[in-house]
């Protein structure tokens, strides 16, 4: 909030856009009351003195105020003179106030003072220091730096905090970006939060002996901090020149920096330890550690890779929220708590087949049954395939993603408010029969998507007084294919089924079984058009494709969610209006065993399985398809 108040602040600094009763010489005011005024906000430069009195329509009023963001990223404001009349300084008055590098606070002000020419303003009955410049030499008398005092000093690069000083505010140094090195003395026994947030050339701090409590943040998006040192602290530590903040008693890491190795007595990474660490490539978790706290890796936006030790049994809300290089998620085999099946760079809760956090690379499992709260908040996925076994889609589950196309399975029944709040849809496809519970704002978007729907259930998704809300509402469609003949064409945990079209067709109904078993049962009308889908319990696949292609000679469908080397058969049958079986075709694949990732290529040198912008696809004939056979563009 503060950095985009900034930037608006900035935007607005070349014009008189702020309201004001009158100016008088170079200064803006507003009337506080018959014989008060106090100065507005406006984009001051230079060397300004604020008079004592002013006069207006003949009216002599005291200057007891000044507003709170009233000089705020006035960048050209080299110089400010604060008369005695004046109060009360308002909020974050001076922030950002890049070129100031004067402070005068007159003689006779009964509430602050700038002693010893500190170049600063201190409240006189606290002896707290509210607000600094580049120039500003702390007084050993000042006992506390306050919230924000020298918030957006960008100019400054040194600071000697002396050994008076028992406490440091929220945010007291956010924004100095020259800050290169601080100490922290063993007179501040308490800090606030984001104290040095932004600092980016801040290298090196030192913590003493005296510190006793921390906010969170403290270093948020300080790119070039490399070194924390905590010296003979009773309440934190620094251990085995660890590059972090420890609190010794509970062995919890609470700040955390790019260089930071966590010893292998630490027992919990604290909420908020790394976030917005952006040169974070990668951490090693050491089996000690058995929880993560909420928010703990939040925008790490270089981390690739995140291994989970069996020791974790705690993980907390939106550990992982805007980390946009974040591929490869491990649990090891052995966590009690959670795992990874199937490979899928996603943590799953085992007991509760819950998905709770999630990357550009998941590949959701058939087996998961919900997708929780915040777990794929932020991530930079394009498509997912959200399986048939998934009865719920919580609260923010896909929340600022950048979604492009989804798929939701046939046995979904809720998707919460905001699942998938402020995605940039072009295709939503929900292949459930009865229309899922939904609030007014589970789909908010920057675009103006379609949703495909089954065919048999299109009026009551236009009915639906919520799913009705969507301008393109229809029902899933065919695409052609030219075929004779019926065709197999398997990989590693799919197969594409190709067979002729039939002139006195209704119906086509595909059946898959492995031995004994039915895995899935598909039932399509004469046009293609995919009508009913039915799992064998407890073996969900993933969707088979949204279409079965069409044209006076042939369909095509793409079935997914089968098990790699494993032997199935199938049976078509072709049925008409009276549902008499007009002929059927039958036969057996056996699905391939994984390889690499990487392209793979079918028998049918026109196919082939692509890894691109991390989502798998099928590319065929000139045209990209995802992995359930929606067709994504004619150039690949």
């Amino acid at each position: 909030m503060k950095k985009l108040l900034s930037f608006f602040l900035v935007l607005l600094a070349t014009t008189t856009l702020w309201a004001y009763d009158f100016q008088s010489g170079d200064l803006y005011y507003n009337i506080t009351s018959d014989s008060t005024v106090e100065v507005t906000r406006e984009y001051y430069s230079g060397e300004v003195i604020i008079p004592e009195t002013v006069t207006y329509n003949g009216n002599i009023y005291s200057v007891t105020s000044i507003e709170k963001y009233a000089f705020a990223s006035c960048s050209s404001l080299t110089s400010i003179t604060i008369p005695n009349s004046v109060t009360n300084i308002g909020y974050m008055a001076f922030s950002g106030c890049s070129s100031l590098t004067s402070i005068i606070v007159e003689s006779g002000n009964t509430v602050y003072d700038s002693r010893d020419n500190c170049d600063a303003i201190i409240q006189t009955q606290w002896n707290e220091l509210i607000f600094g410049c580049q120039n500003t030499i702390i007084p050993n008398s000042v006992t506390s730096i306050g919230d924000d005092a020298f918030y957006g000093c960008s100019t400054l690069n040194y600071i000697v905090i002396p050994n008076d000083v028992e406490h440091i505010g929220n945010s007291a140094f956010y924004g100095c970006t020259s800050l290169k090195s601080i100490a922290i003395p063993n007179s501040v026994y308490t800090m606030g939060g984001d104290v040095f947030s932004d600092c980016i050339s801040l290298e090196t701090i030192t913590i003493g002996s005296g510190l006793m409590q921390c906010g969170k943040e403290l270093f948020t998006g300080c790119s070039s901090l490399n070194e924390i040192v905590v010296e003979n602290n009773t309440t934190y530590d620094s251990r085995n020149n660890c590059n972090a903040i420890i609190k010794t008693r509970t062995n919890t890491l609470v700040h955390g920096c790019k260089n930071t190795i966590i010893p292998d007595n630490v027992t919990a990474i604290g909420a908020s330890a790394f976030v917005r660490c952006p040169y974070l490539t990668n951490i090693d978790i050491p089996n000690s550690v058995t929880s993560i706290g909420d928010q703990a890796f939040v925008n790490c936006a270089s981390l690739k890779s995140i291994t989970i030790p069996h020791s974790i049994t705690s993980i907390g809300e939106t550990v992982f929220y805007g980390c946009d290089s974040l591929t490869s998620i491990v649990v090891e085999k052995d966590n009690p708590i959670y795992d990874n099946r199937n490979n899928c760079n996603a943590i799953i809760e085992t007991a509760t087949n819950k998905l709770i956090v999630g990357c550009k690379n998941t590949i959701i499992p058939n087996s998961v049954t919900t997708i929780a709260y915040d777990s794929f908040a932020g991530v930079q996925l394009t498509f997912i395939t959200i399986p048939n076994y998934v009865t719920t889609i919580e609260e923010n589950a896909f929340r600022d993603s950048w979604l492009r196309h989804v798929i939701i399975g046939n046995r979904v029944t809720t998707i919460e408010p905001k699942a998938f709040s402020y995605c940039f849809f072009d295709t939503i496809y929900c292949y459930a029969t009865t229309p899922p519970d939904i609030n007014d704002n589970s789909f908010n978007y920057y675009s103006n998507p379609t949703l495909y729907v089954p065919c048999d259930a299109l009026e009551d998704y236009q009915a639906h007084s919520t799913w009705g809300r969507f301008a393109n509402i229809d029902c899933i469609v065919s695409e052609e294919v030219d075929t004779q003949e019926t065709v197999v064409d398997p990989s590693t945990n799919e197969v594409t089924i190709t067979w002729p079209m039939e002139a006195n067709a209704a119906t086509y109904t595909i059946v898959i079984q492995s031995g004994d078993e039915v895995i899935c049962t598909l039932r399509f009308n004469a046009q293609g058009q995919l009508l009913t889908i039915a799992y064998a319990p407890g073996r969900e696949g993933n969707h088979p494709a949204q279409y079965a292609e069409q044209t006076a000679k042939g369909f095509r469908f793409t079935v997914t969610g089968l098990e790699q080397g494993t032997h199935y058969t199938y049976d078509i049958t072709v049925q008409d209006a009276n549902n008499h079986t007009i002929l059927s075709h039958t036969g057996e694949f056996t699905t391939e065993s994984m390889t690499a990732v990487d392209d793979i290529t079918t028998n049918d040198k026109n196919t082939q399985k692509l890894l691109r912008n991390n989502q798998l696809y099928i590319y065929h004939n000139g045209s990209a398809y995802t992995m359930m056979g929606q067709k994504v563009s004619e150039n690949f």
